[in-house]
C-alpha cells in the first residue's frame, strides 16, 4: 500500500512541476528584431470570441499612440490570444500576457494569418508604462525592470526602463 501512495505522490509532484511555465528571457534587441509591430498605446477593449467548438480567444484591442516598428499609418491594433472567459468557460494559458482596459502598454507583435497581432514572448512582449509625460514614462515586465517601489527581493530587483531608453534598443536596429 505505501508503495502506491508513494507512486502517486511522486506523479502528482511530477504533474505540479510540469505545470510551470517557463521561459528562456529574450533580450529586448531580440524581441525588436523578431517583431513585425511595436506599438505603444492604450488598451480600449477586451472580449472573448470562440474559435472552434472547443476553443476561446481574447481579442484586445489597442488605440495605437505611436508605432516603433511597422506600419505607421495603423491607429488599432488588435492582439489576438489563446484563452478568455466565455460564458462558464475558462481557459487560461500560463505565462501569457494580462491586459485591463484603460492601461498604457508597448506590445512587441508578430501579426498572424487574420492580421492580429500576437505578442511575441507570451508576457516578454508586453511592457506596462508607467509616470507622466512632464517627467518622463518607465516601462517594465516581469523580464525587463520593475516599476518604481515595488517590494521585490533586492537581488532581483531592476529598476524600469525609461520608456526613451525601451524605443531607442528598439529603434537603433531598424537604422
Amino acid at each position: 500500500m505505501s508503495l502506491r501512495i508513494s507512486i502517486l505522490i511522486l506523479g502528482l509532484l511530477a504533474s505540479w512541476q510540469a505545470m510551470g511555465t517557463q521561459m528562456v528571457p529574450l533580450s529586448i534587441e531580440d524581441l525588436g528584431a523578431r517583431a513585425d509591430v511595436i506599438a505603444h498605446g492604450t488598451v480600449q477593449s477586451i472580449s472573448s470570441r470562440r474559435l472552434t467548438e472547443k476553443t476561446i480567444y481574447t481579442c484586445v484591442e489597442l488605440k495605437v499612440s505611436s508605432i516603433w516598428k511597422g506600419d505607421s499609418n495603423l491607429r488599432t491594433l488588435t492582439i489576438a490570444q489563446a484563452g478568455g472567459i466565455l460564458g462558464d468557460q475558462a481557459q487560461t494559458i500560463p505565462g501569457q500576457a494580462r491586459f485591463e482596459v484603460g492601461e498604457e502598454v508597448v506590445v512587441f507583435c508578430v501579426i498572424n494569418h487574420r492580421g492580429e497581432g500576437v505578442v511575441l514572448g507570451l508576457t516578454q512582449g508586453k511592457f506596462d508604462v508607467g509616470g507622466d509625460d512632464a517627467i518622463g514614462k518607465n516601462c517594465w515586465n516581469p523580464f525587463h525592470g520593475r516599476p518604481g517601489g515595488q517590494t521585490t527581493p533586492k537581488a532581483h530587483w531592476k529598476p524600469p526602463l525609461s520608456m526613451d531608453l525601451l524605443r531607442s534598443k528598439v529603434t537603433k536596429q531598424d537604422r
